[in-house]
């Protein structure tokens, strides 16, 4: 063979090398499942255990499956919804009756309450279920259905339950709520007005992060407020958090998502043109997902590199965006459909670093946390119940399922080819 040649053929190889080190470090979306939307209306916020083993998708006709379908029910309306971390029990308001299920779709039993169910909770074990209407009724109950406590207070918009605790967070109209299972009031907020809707609790029970209109909060589990900022000009849409609240992700009508650390601090922000709807984000913090209006999947790493990004058929819905614990699975939900992806690929995670800091950060004052008022509580014996361990999380892998072999082939293909024709 010519020197030329030789020449040739080397450079060749160096340019298929390097994109193969390209598509190394790439992701992609695999769709390894997608079902269309009922007629009665697309799905509406989506939940999942952890692992995405258990997915719960709402609207006009709830649904649950596995990953792998051999679960699937639901077909029916309901307006609030909550699953235990063990994956045992699926909770659901359904108008004024409060329904646990196991996770086949088999009820376990049924409660009525005076008004219509606003939010339910479950605990991490199944063991306590807590629920709350549209007129301030708040009612627990054991794992059997055994009445436990009931209270009135301000009507809730939701009810968090803490993964380690018997605290249950609850927004209002009125500001925060700390509960416990018994339904005794631990800490309120003391401000007449509060627009809180989301609510994240760390893995350990310390830190508690809310979000509304275009504030985001911190607190400690005594209520004590740790830090309270305006982040974004318009509302915020969604929220969540990564399990020890080190990282924050928000999007909203703002078109953009926003990422702060534990301590309100922007660390990036990604605009996208259009109302982001949801956004969710890994256990560890190195996967961050979010959609909207622009139909846009995109994922992002720590530090706010895109990853990769797919287009769903039509406009994703709001808090419809879930990433299992590992980062390796995302749920979503747009207005025809419900699909179920795969993140492929072999890329390293960065260190988080700041790559932007939103320009409109206004720290509000902090307030202390105000007496506790007096709560009339009626509190029934509870049936002893054998504790339940939550089911562990196995150890996020360092790296993803490794890269195609099919650049590799054709690589070599390439160069054989040009040899046979030097000859």
């Amino acid at each position: 063979m010519k020197t030329g040649n030789m020449v040739r053929l080397l450079l060749l190889c160096i340019v298929l090398a390097g994109g193969l080190a390209v598509t190394a470090g790439a992701a992609i979306l695999k769709t390894d499942w997608k079902e269309r939307a009922p007629e009665e209306g697309p799905y509406l916020g989506i939940i999942t255990l952890p692992d995405a083993s258990l997915i719960y998708a709402g609207g006009s006709s709830i649904y649950i499956r596995s990953w792998d379908y051999t679960i699937h029910w639901g077909y029916r309306p309901a307006q609030a919804a909550a699953l235990s971390l063990d994956g045992n029990r699926v909770v659901l308001g359904e108008g004024n009756k409060v329904a646990v299920y196991d996770k086949n779709g088999v009820e376990n039993w049924t409660r009525n309450m005076d008004g219509y169910v606003k939010a339910v909770a479950v605990s991490p074990d199944g063991s306590s279920v807590i629920a709350a209407d549209d007129k301030g009724n708040y009612i627990s109950w054991n794992r059997y259905g055994d009445y436990v406590a009931r209270t009135m207070n301000a009507t809730a918009h939701s009810l968090t339950y803490s993964p380690v605790s018997d605290l249950i967070v609850a927004t209002t109209d009125s500001g925060l709520r700390f509960f416990n299972r018994k339904l005794e009031v631990e800490w309120y907020d003391n401000r007449t007005e509060s627009s809180d809707r989301f609510v994240c609790i760390a893995n350990d029970g310390s830190t508690i992060i809310t979000a509304g209109s275009r504030e985001a909060a911190s607190y400690r589990n005594d209520g004590m407020l740790t830090w309270r900022s305006e982040l974004t000009k318009e509302p915020i849409i969604d929220m969540d958090c990564s399990s020890d609240c080190s990282v924050i992700v928000l999007g909203g009508q703002d078109k953009e998502v926003v990422v702060l650390d534990r301590k309100g601090t922007v660390r990036w922000k990604f605009r996208t043109g259009q109302w982001v709807n949801a956004v969710s984000v890994s256990r560890d913090g190195s996967v961050i997902a979010s959609g909207g209006i622009d139909r846009n999947l995109t994922v992002f790493d720590r530090s706010g590199s895109i990853l990769t990004w797919k287009k769903t058929d039509d406009i994703i819905q709001p808090r419809s965006v879930a990433v299992s614990s590992d980062g390796r699975k995302i749920v979503v939900a747009d207005q025809r459909n419900i699909y179920g992806f795969t993140v492929l690929g072999d890329f390293a995670v960065p260190e988080i670093t700041i790559t932007s800091v939103q320009d409109t950060f206004t720290v509000v004052p902090t307030t202390n946390p105000a007496p506790v008022p007096t709560t009339t509580v009626t509190t029934a014996a509870m049936t002893t119940v054998p504790a339940t361990p939550s089911p562990a999380v196995p150890a996020r892998p360092t790296t993803y399922a490794a890269a195609d072999p099919l650049p590799v082939l054709l690589a070599l293909a390439a160069a054989c080819l040009l040899m046979r024709m030097q000859r």
